[in-house]
């Protein structure tokens, strides 16, 4: 599977991404920046992302991509590695389920920071 081309929808902020098995799929560009390739760290087998907040009207400042692989910068300066066709296609796929997991991780950090117990030391 390869990319054949990209439509940006810079008003809805989501590209269309076309496949050259004919499947077209759109993205919304904070998926893409919450789960950027350069956002994901290999520790112990699994790969942890990191929580990226405040990117809620994040927008594409460069787009480049051939027919294996796509790469962005985006507006907060955030260079992304590149996003693989089946990488991109599994995003795509699966950005409801993704999207959803990260709201889930946002409210469960804001409750940890809310919670959290302020603690003095003095000799």
């Amino acid at each position: 599977m390869k990319i054949v081309y990209i439509i940006q929808h810079c008003f809805s902020s989501l590209l269309e991404v076309h496949f050259s098995d004919g499947v077209k799929e759109l993205i919304a560009y904070e998926v893409l920046r919450i789960h950027s390739p350069k956002s994901s760290t290999k520790m112990t087998g699994q790969f942890l992302r990191p929580l990226v907040v405040d990117k809620a009207f994040v927008k594409v400042v460069t787009l480049d991509f051939d027919e294996n692989a796509m790469s962005i910068i985006f507006d907060d300066n955030h260079a992304s590695k590149e996003y693989s066709a089946t990488y991109l296609r599994l995003l795509c796929q699966q950005q409801d389920t993704l999207w959803r997991d990260y709201l889930a991780r946002v409210r469960y950090a804001k409750q940890l920071k809310e919670n959290a117990i302020c603690l003095t030391i003095s000799d």
